[in-house]
């Protein structure tokens, strides 16, 4: 082997063991490019977050899996910031024991812009009692949101998605049954109607 050659091989093997590979639950607050890796966690809160006018840029294939413990788990958030991606592969399931569970795969809000050249989301929304699941608005499972009200900034911000190729499916539970919604009015009248949930 000549000098030149593993000169050239030490550099090579520099360059594999210096890869960032994306990881859950993470927080990209200044630019970063990672390789996308296979991640999964249980819980209600974010995955991936990128904000604060940070790109990130993933190559290969990100998924992330989430099991859902209640509430409202975002898998990916993209508020103020930007994303550059192959394949976004995301799957949104609550765990069995899980009564009330409205989560969000991927979320573009604020002034942000979405390039992916192939995105999957398969979502699961649960929700088995009527206590607390208020209007349809509240108690929603989304794929995908491009320029969410909640935390998307101000009125001149633009959030945009590009995708070459989606495949979004968003459904509930079988045992998923019709939230209801109840007011009180002069503090003794009552008035209750079923509210459902959105799914989109």
């Amino acid at each position: 082997m000549t000098k030149s050659t593993k000169i050239a091989l030490l550099a090579s093997l520099s360059l594999l063991t210096n890869v960032a590979y994306a990881a859950v639950p993470a927080t990209y607050n200044s630019d970063a490019t990672v390789v996308g890796e296979a991640d999964a966690y249980t819980g209600s809160g974010y995955g991936i977050s990128v904000g604060n006018g940070a790109t990130l840029t993933m190559t290969g294939t990100q998924s992330i899996a989430v099991t859902s413990t209640g509430g409202e788990p975002v898998a990916m958030n993209v508020a103020k910031g930007n994303l550059n991606a192959d394949v976004i592969d995301i799957t949104l399931k609550p765990q069995s024991s899980t009564v009330s569970t409205y989560g969000k795969g991927f979320i573009l809000r604020g002034n942000s812009t979405g390039t992916i050249n192939t995105l999957n989301s398969d979502i699961t929304l649960s929700s088995v009692t009527t206590a607390g699941n208020g209007s349809p608005d509240s108690n929603a499972a989304y794929g995908v949101a491009v320029g969410y009200n909640f935390n998307g900034g101000g009125a001149g911000d633009v959030a945009k998605l590009t995708v070459k190729d989606a495949t979004i499916k968003v459904t509930n539970t079988d045992n998923t049954i019709m939230g209801r919604l109840s007011r009180t009015f002069y503090g003794f009248v009552n008035v209750g109607m079923e509210s459902g949930h959105q799914l989109s």
